[in-house]
């Protein structure tokens, strides 16, 4: 858990969201995105003191808090759905994003987003999961707890990122190295 990096995503959305489960584990949303919380305990009230907003930035924010009850809430929840590997990291739409994927397809998360969670050097693993609607989310687990529920990019985004990585496959490589065909050739003429 990175609370600046959170904060950084909450001020974006001008969204704060306090998810109560129903085992007392505190979630922190943006609105899309679902971040463990723990060590603290957050109320609505206090948001503005504990992330040093401005009355100027608090005027733009919607904050709430609201309970969800279920196991996808829980701290110690067990991993359940499938496990996703992670391919690459990509640059598109101005940010890194990774790329993940199970035997149906592949799923686009930003990396700042999986970053609001874990280190750049924490080994994660990655489930693919579904809110109560039915809607994709990957949860990221960091040993044996959960630490974020993250909404994968919308699918016009995904379609596009994918399209863009397909013609990119598709172009002939500019080799960088000489054939040993041309070595061989030259050794023999010289």
């Amino acid at each position: 858990m990175n609370l600046a990096k959170i904060k950084k995503r909450c001020v974006a959305s001008h969204q704060w969201i306090i998810i109560d489960g129903d085992d007392g584990n505190q979630w922190l949303s943006d609105g899309a995105d679902c971040y463990a919380i723990v060590g603290i305990r957050l109320q609505a009230r206090c948001i503005q003191d504990v992330f040093g907003l401005t009355d100027k930035q608090m005027d733009k924010m919607i904050v709430r808090a609201e309970r969800r009850t279920g196991e996808l809430y829980r701290a110690r929840r067990p991993i359940y759905g499938e496990e996703l590997e992670e391919l690459r990291t990509i640059w598109a739409y101005d940010q890194k994003i990774v790329a993940l994927r199970n035997g149906d397809g592949v799923l686009y998360i930003p990396e700042d987003a999986i970053l609001a969670a874990c280190g750049k050097d924490d080994y994660v693993n990655f489930y693919l999961a579904r809110d109560k609607d039915g809607n994709l989310l990957v949860a990221v687990y960091h040993g044996m707890f959960c630490e974020a529920l993250l909404s994968p990019v919308r699918d016009d985004i995904a379609e596009q990122i994918s399209g863009q990585l397909a013609r990119v496959g598709t172009m002939p490589i500019l080799r960088t190295e000489i054939k040993k065909e041309v070595e061989d050739d030259e050794v023999a003429q010289g």
